[in-house]
């Protein structure tokens, strides 16, 4: 059993009643993503419990997946998504959405519950302001915090997401204006090491976990 966070794309579209279409222009259309709770279940028993309680033919999935649609908890109107293993990957099968789920099952839905470990909010400072703290949160968020002021200058909006992994490091970069993004290197003190980065860059909207 495991918990994860995926983010959802999340569209918040503005429709003109007068003539019951969408409007064309970008102003009116906005395209987000959001981090929401999601439970990961592989446990056969625990499975089949689910399924039998929803009355979904499905036989013997790999796994299934909850999604918290509401952040309110795992349980009535979220999404289950079914997974089978073909091969050396998973299988999206089928997606229900719970609706008049029963006590038991919900009851067996509440035994989990995703907890942030630790979260930051704090001012617009320079890096030494969150460095102060003597705190190793505080310290990532100081160099995250530089990078951004020395390259996307006057404290303008911008969303992110980071992970990192056996595999390597993962960013993303969203919401912010790219004309106002600018390359400036930061002053070292002495020699250079010559460090090779490989970027890959995409502007494909999908739901990650």
């Amino acid at each position: 059993m495991k918990k994860i966070s995926i983010f959802i794309i999340a569209f918040s579209i503005a429709i003109a009643f007068g003539n019951q279409s969408i409007a064309k222009t970008n102003s009116n259309i906005e395209v987000d993503q959001i981090s929401v709770p999601s439970l990961t279940i592989v446990n056969p028993q625990i499975i089949a419990l689910i399924l039998d309680e929803l009355m979904i033919p499905e036989e013997n999935p790999s796994q299934i997946q909850v999604i918290d649609i509401n952040s309110n908890g795992f349980g009535e109107k979220d999404i289950l998504r079914v997974f089978y293993q073909v091969e050396d990957s998973l299988k999206l099968s089928d997606v229900y959405f719970l609706v008049g789920i029963s006590k038991k099952l919900q009851a067996v839905l509440h035994r989990y519950e995703f907890k942030v470990n630790v979260r930051l909010d704090a001012a617009n400072m320079d890096q030494l302001s969150y460095e102060a703290h003597s705190d190793p949160y505080y310290a990532i968020l100081g160099a995250l915090a530089e990078g951004l002021n020395r390259n996307y200058k006057d404290y303008l909006p911008i969303k992110i997401y980071f992970k990192r992994d056996v595999d390597g490091l993962t960013m993303e970069f969203w919401g912010f204006d790219k004309k106002e993004m600018h390359f400036t290197p930061t002053s070292l003190k002495g020699g250079r090491d010559l460090l090779f980065i490989t970027i890959e860059k995409s502007d494909t909207l999908f739901i990650s976990k």
